[in-house]
């Protein structure tokens, strides 16, 4: 095998890992086509590029070499980074262009011209060729599906008409092979035979009972009853004693027995290897059956994604340059088919501009979350060519989804909630680019209070400022903390918004829609209600939620019951409270937020 050089840039950045990674071989002479898209899926990545000496007829118009652009399922004429990172891995791999500061890159569609005069390359795109892009990937795809006729009639001579889940008897369909056929018709007639066999015996000893068992063991036998031993003829021979009787064997018996198992063994072992030889009929195929099931899989996907969009009434994004997410009248794919009611849509819009960081709060029940995973697959979908449930969509470019969403522990590796929040949080923080979409759900729950906040507040910051880039990604960031709302005022790129409810006669009514500005209640305890909570413990509930409002937290008689003894307040009030509090302080331990924010209450006690 001819070894070939091969590097990976990343593209659009001058730090490892943030921009646009690129493979590149930088050695392509003799690869065929079907080589190249093999390695292309091998390396996995959006594309991979092969350079080639470039034809006559462009190498006398200047070209310096030529580049065929691969994705992991087909070949692109032309593409931006591709063209920026296969010129670089080749200037970096010694090549010397034919006029100086000007490199000039062959590829599907014509000569580009790349300029280097600056220091950064720079090229002006080729003109745009109109075309209709879909009807020339099916075409593409369909070029790729191989009936394989040959394989198709060996398979169906083959194997049997619905042979077994598992390789066994069965498996290979009668009249393909006469051994196989022969040892079959053995087996069966000499069952049939030893059917016979018996009837004569039992008529010839009179024995009404008496019938031709195996053991895995001691093989056939005639089985008598204890109570019939005396009519067993001379000549038999016993084989085995039981529990109730005995068995024994004739010379007939065991020559059918040779014959039974002898035909039945052989009939197996070359229904095996039949099989066998037909897979490996069928592995000297593999690469025709493997590009072929590729290209089916992505006919598929792609009648799938059609047949959603013409029966949902999805609309076509339009992808454009930088970071962007605008929907308008979005909607969840599949709590709209799944739920049975009238979705409610909602919009979005995220930039990198002045929307960078959306702070989605609102009550418990709300939509919060449906919200954040509608904007995470709408996303997704549009990136991977698909229609998106919304009326319009406008989707930049966008490298990664991140997500932290949801709750759960890792029992086996140890690891308990809050543990599993912060290392998806910090792999987040360390991985996404100015081109990722970020999607958070209540971080900083898991933990204390002023713990959870501070960590949200921290990584909100994080996101908006990174240190490693300039600017941060798009985020969706719901919370239950209401005080992460000042952010908006503090950060010049974090917009608020919420779920909207309406409070009518003591109940709550969820809308379900998303509108600007902050929210200043969860509603939690009408949720509890909602969800079959007592009345009572609601009641108490609301009783303690007004108390710690007003930081006045007392401990009142808690049920109906009058005879119920009343207990004293655990607080006392005022200054006396203050003092106490201010004594238990351990301020060497206190982030300045945390301090901020116990400094604010006790202030706020001491005026009440």
């Amino acid at each position: 095998m001819q070894q070939r050089p091969f590097k990976q840039v990343d593209v659009f950045t001058d730090q490892a890992y943030l921009g646009n990674p690129l493979a590149v071989v930088l050695d392509g002479s003799g690869l065929c086509t079907e080589d190249m898209q093999h390695f292309a899926r091998w390396t996995n990545l959006s594309e991979t590029a092969f350079l080639l000496p470039p034809t006559p007829e462009a190498a006398a118009q200047g070209a310096d070499y030529q580049v065929r652009i691969f994705t992991p399922g087909y070949e692109m004429p032309f593409a931006g980074h591709p063209t920026l990172g296969s010129c670089h891995a080749w200037l970096e791999h010694g090549g010397v262009p034919q006029k100086p500061g000007l490199v000039v890159q062959q590829c599907k569609v014509g000569l580009i011209h790349i300029n280097q005069s600056s220091g950064r390359p720079a090229f002006a795109a080729p003109p745009l060729r109109r075309s209709d892009a879909a009807l020339e990937l099916v075409a593409a795809l369909a070029e790729q599906i191989d009936p394989m006729e040959a394989l198709r009639e060996d398979l169906e001579r083959c194997l049997a008409e619905e042979p077994p889940a598992l390789l066994g008897p069965g498996t290979i369909r009668a009249g393909f092979d006469p051994v196989l056929d022969e040892a079959r018709t053995l087996s069966r007639s000499a069952k049939e035979v030893l059917g016979e066999l018996e009837a004569r015996a039992r008529a010839a000893t009179g024995i009404s009972n008496l019938r031709i068992r195996y053991n895995r063991v001691f093989g056939y036998g005639f089985e008598v009853s204890r109570s019939n031993l005396d009519r067993v003829p001379e000549g038999w021979t016993r084989k085995q004693t039981l529990a109730g009787g005995e068995r024994f064997v004739t010379a007939e018996l065991v020559e059918l027995e040779r014959r039974i198992v002898g035909a039945e063994a052989e009939a197996e072992e070359r229904e095996k290897a039949l099989y066998a030889a037909l897979v490996e009929r069928g592995a000297e195929q593999a690469g025709r059956l493997a590009t072929t099931a590729r290209a089916l899989a992505a006919v598929d996907v792609l009648a799938g994604f059609a047949d959603r969009a013409r029966r949902c009434h999805y609309c076509r994004p339009l992808l454009v340059p930088g970071p962007r997410v605008r929907l308008q009248a979005a909607r969840h794919p599949v709590v709209e088919e799944v739920s049975g009611q009238p979705f409610v849509p909602n919009d979005v819009d995220l930039d990198g501009g002045g929307r960078q960081i959306m702070l989605l709060t609102g009550p418990n029940m709300g939509g919060k979350s449906t919200y954040l995973r509608q904007v995470a697959l709408a996303v997704i979908m549009a990136r991977a060519g698909s229609f998106v449930a919304a009326e319009t969509a406008e989707i930049g470019e966008v490298d990664r989804v991140f997500t932290r969403v949801g709750a759960g522990d890792n029992l086996a590796r140890g690891e308990s909630t809050f543990m599993v929040e912060m290392t998806e949080v910090a792999r987040i923080l360390r991985q996404s680019t100015p081109r990722s979409l970020v999607i958070l759900d209540e971080v900083g729950r898991g933990t204390a209070t002023f713990d959870g906040l501070s960590l949200a507040w921290a990584v909100v910051e994080a996101l908006h400022d990174p240190p490693l880039c300039e600017g941060g990604p798009l985020v969706v960031f719901a919370t239950h903390y209401h005080e992460l709302t000042d952010l908006a005022q503090r950060l010049e790129r974090v917009v608020n918004a919420s779920v909207a409810v309406k409070e009518w006669q003591g109940h709550v009514l969820f809308l379900h829609r998303v509108v600007p500005g902050p929210s200043d209640r969860s509603y939690g305890i009408h949720v509890a209600k909602l969800a079959g909570v007592p009345e009572a413990t609601c009641k108490r509930a609301q009783v303690i939620l007004k108390q710690l409002e007003r930081q006045e937290l007392k401990v009142i008689e808690a049920t109906a019951s009058s005879r119920a003894p009343r207990q004293l307040p655990l607080f006392p009030a005022g200054e006396e409270l203050v003092a106490q509090r201010l004594r238990k302080l351990r301020v060497e331990s206190l982030t300045p937020l945390e301090a901020l924010n116990v400094l604010a209450d006790l202030q706020r006690e001491l005026e009440e």
